[in-house]
């Protein structure tokens, strides 16, 4: 459909395309966020190339197809404030643990009897969506998971117990805990999840902003697979890192990311931005009352975007701004950087 929708770039073709959209988004939502994306497009086109072009607009030109009126109503709004502090999410965001973590949840599974948590499993009809309820069912069952969820590998550890035990802290204590004597069986070196990571991480702080590293992992787990990555130590890339085992609550409590800005010397406000895969990692950053990336790396549409955050009252918070790929966080942060040039030639 990419390909076939709209060819090789070219700025020319590029304008066209963006002008047209252009009008239909002001004419369905003036101001709105569909023409505020359309105002990044063009502004700075460059980081769409070179194999991600368009990628930021995969909802966008899908949708374009079929009527360009629905274009704005399934676009996020920009981010709200130019980024001072970036957060990362580790697994699943930055690198690929592979399978060590889906191991070591399949060995705490069969152990929700002993552990005095069968009966914490959420109750029926309280679960967020049908497919959660789904993998409650299955877990309390078989007590192990579905192997679609391990064959598909797009479900962290943390939604995985966020689904199990919801709002029950202590449930989800025990079980994260089990999880890190289970993991320390398969630790293992971690993969970057995209080609470029570390040069990007190393131009963001070139261009002065300050970088953080989240993760609900046991800090003895994370010194062992940051200095790790493909081979190359990862370490020196990060101004901060803070870990499970060092606040009270993981998340989706904002505690790590409030820790991470006390250690740089930052408030909480939206020029801190976090960048996460999953629905904890938004929770989180919203608790802190930052601005929430979610990194859609595992490639999920717009439908199951809206269905996991569905802004109700039960659950409110919405991310920021959806990204598919690094080169689209590129492209945020230089549509807020007061010197673009700065951080492009970083």
């Amino acid at each position: 459909m990419r390909g076939d929708a709209w060819g090789c770039f070219c700025p020319e073709r590029h304008n066209i395309i963006a002008d047209r959209i252009t009008r239909e988004c002001v004419k369905s939502d003036p101001g709105g966020a569909g023409y505020s994306r359309l105002l990044l497009m063009k502004i700075d086109p460059a980081p769409f190339m070179a194999g991600h072009v368009f990628s930021l607009w995969n909802v966008g030109y899908l949708k374009f197809n079929h009527g360009l009126s629905e274009f704005c109503m399934s676009i996020l709004k920009l981010p709200h404030a130019r980024p001072a502090t970036l957060l990362f999410d580790w697994h699943a965001t930055l690198v690929d643990t592979r399978d060590a973590m889906y191991h070591a949840v399949d060995d705490v599974l069969p152990k929700l009897v002993e552990l005095g948590l069968i009966e914490r499993l959420v109750p029926a009809g309280d679960s967020r969506t049908v497919e959660d309820a789904r993998l409650v069912k299955y877990v309390r069952t078989n007590a192990r998971l579905h192997p679609k969820i391990k064959a598909e590998r797009k479900v962290s550890r943390t939604d995985i117990f966020e689904v199990l035990f919801g709002p029950d802290f202590e449930a989800k204590r025990i079980a994260h805990q089990e999880f890190d004597n289970c993991y320390r069986n398969h630790v293992g070196e971690a993969e970057p999840l995209e080609q470029g990571i570390p040069e990007l991480l190393g131009r963001l702080r070139q261009a002065g902003i300050r970088l953080g590293l989240i993760s609900n992992r046991k800090r003895e787990f994370m010194l062992h697979e940051v200095a790790n990555v493909g081979g190359e130590d990862w370490r020196p890339l990060f101004d901060t890192m803070v870990c499970g085992d060092d606040v009270a609550h993981r998340k989706p409590w904002p505690d790590l990311l409030l820790m991470a800005m006390q250690n740089l010397g930052v408030e909480p406000d939206t020029s801190c931005w976090y960048v996460g895969d999953s629905t904890t990692d938004v929770i989180a950053a919203k608790e802190a009352r930052v601005t929430a990336i979610f990194y859609n790396g595992a490639g999920w549409g717009q439908n199951w975007i809206d269905k996991i955050f569905p802004g109700t009252v039960r659950h409110p918070h919405k991310p920021d701004a959806v990204i598919n790929h690094f080169s689209e966080l590129a492209a945020l942060v230089n549509r807020f950087m007061l010197d673009y040039a700065s951080f492009e030639s970083a």
